[in-house]
């Protein structure tokens, strides 16, 4: 097999004699690795000097190695990149921030990447973001940085978080708007004096209003939410109140999907609790589709007292002003009476002073002056 020899030689003396040391050695194995180190570190700088990201090798401030994509990130010639510092190449405008990270790998210390913003000789404003590596270098320590150049991500980034910050506000204005529209309709349906509540399609209450809950008896929405309304009250025929099977009008309304009113109907809770009232129910809708009903429901009870109460007040005063009439007719009619009997009494006297007491008309006319007399006197 061959062999590589490098022969080594050095001067020396031998039997008094001036003489040469040859030493031969086989260093074949030593220059395959040597040649494989070679071809190694070609390879990778090879790779390195075609990636498109920026990679910078420095001691300290000191370049040692740059690829040609520092040099076309950075706007500077290899020339100006070698006579200046890391620092005043990289010109950031997080100048703090690189400066510490910078401190950070000379003390060995490895920050995670970060994203820092740096103007290219053209006066360019770029974002990079930055990687670092410890390492070693021409047999020294040294620092390996990657840059990526992340702009257009930035600004995507940038433009999706001012959208984001921009949707988050309207939704929160809106959110806003929705709970003071809430609490406004919330304050009006507290306020009212109607009974106010809702159903889902199985009639069980959705809401209601404290009005409701007092009318019905119940202390707070949690003990009256999601029970059925035919289970709560009905509503009877006022004239047969006994008769609890009465068409319930406000289920058969949501199940027809219709408008409904009653002008006077008894709300029947119980034995000892149950009023006159009159109800609207409006069906509601989510997307064209029916969801269920809103139902107001007034006590009509006060204003039905109160009719009645007119009612039996216009019927005495008929009775009042049909005996007056009677008594003014009876007045009317006593006073013409009066005056007949006024004329038979005075004819009666003329023909009694002109008849003789054995006259057989006498006693008559006499008897007719006095019945006359007598009923003038009543």
């Amino acid at each position: 097999s061959e062999m590589c020899i490098r022969d080594s030689s050095y001067p020396t003396t031998f039997n008094a004699k001036p003489a040469q040391i040859v030493v031969s050695k086989d260093v074949r194995k030593r220059m395959q690795t040597e040649e494989a180190l070679r071809q190694s570190e070609f390879r990778y700088r090879t790779l390195i000097e075609q990636m498109p990201d920026p990679v910078l090798v420095f001691d300290g401030t000191e370049i040692l190695y740059m690829n040609q994509a520092t040099v076309d990130f950075s706007g500077f010639s290899r020339e100006e990149l070698k006579a200046q510092s890391v620092l005043k190449i990289l010109a950031s405008e997080d100048s703090a921030t690189l400066s510490q990270r910078i401190d950070d790998f000379s003390h060995g210390r490895s920050p995670e990447p970060d994203q820092i913003k740096y103007k290219k000789k053209s006066g360019e404003t770029v974002v990079g973001e930055v990687h670092a590596y410890h390492t070693e270098f021409d047999n020294r320590p040294a620092q390996i940085v990657v840059i990526r150049d992340v702009t257009k991500r930035f600004e995507a980034e940038q433009v999706a978080n001012q959208f984001r910050m921009d949707l988050e506000k309207r939704v929160a204005e809106r959110t806003q708007a929705l709970s003071d529209s809430e609490a406004q309709t919330r304050l009006l349906l507290d306020s009212t004096a109607e009974s106010i509540f809702g159903l889902d399609l199985q009639g069980r209450f959705t809401f209601c209003n404290p009005a409701c809950l007092e009318s019905l008896g119940y202390q707070t929405e949690s003990h009256l939410l999601g029970r059925k309304m035919q289970d709560t009250f009905q509503c009877r025929d006022k004239n047969d109140p006994n008769n609890p099977e009465i068409e319930n009008r406000i289920l058969d309304a949501l199940k027809r999907d219709e408008n409904c009113y009653v002008e006077d109907e008894l709300l029947w809770i119980s034995e000892d609790n149950n009023f006159r009232v009159e109800y609207w129910s409006y069906p509601v809708r989510r997307e064209g589709k029916i969801t269920g009903a809103v139902v107001f429901i007034r006590d009509i009870s006060a204003k039905v007292d109160i009719e009645q109460e007119k009612s039996k007040l216009q019927h005495q005063l008929f009775q009042v002003q049909k005996m007056d009439a009677i008594g003014k007719l009876a007045g009317g009619i006593a006073h013409d009476f009066n005056n007949l009997l006024s004329i038979v009494i005075g004819h009666s006297e003329i023909m009694l002073r002109n008849t003789r007491p054995h006259d057989p008309f006498f006693n008559c006319l006499l008897y007719t002056s006095d019945a006359a007399d007598d009923l003038l006197c009543v």
